[in-house]
């Protein structure tokens, strides 16, 4: 099984493949992340929170997520951001 590197967005919500994902990018961490991926292939990998919160500190993930592209991202002024990605493939955080 093919191995790459993705930066992770743990969330308290599941994306499934094909499922769309709205997100308002605010923390300094992930809008640099995000700025990132709209550089590159626009993908990133969301995983379900096992512990710790959304917000503040990193938090512990779960180690299966799904990879979630890029379709639309817009700024809202502040340094805040809309997001809408979609799901796409599992996988395994090894």
């Amino acid at each position: 099984m093919p191995t790459r590197t993705l930066p992770l967005f743990p969330l308290n919500t599941v994306l499934f493949p094909g499922g769309l994902l709205p997100l308002q990018i605010f923390e300094p961490r992930y809008r640099q992340m995000i700025g990132e991926c709209m550089e590159g292939d626009r993908l990133f990998g969301v995983c379900l929170i096992r512990r710790g919160e959304e917000v503040g500190e990193p938090a512990e993930p779960y180690d299966v997520g799904t990879t979630a592209e890029i379709l639309r991202l817009q700024p809202r002024g502040e340094g805040r951001y809309t997001l809408v990605a979609k799901g796409r493939d599992r996988y395994r955080i090894v």
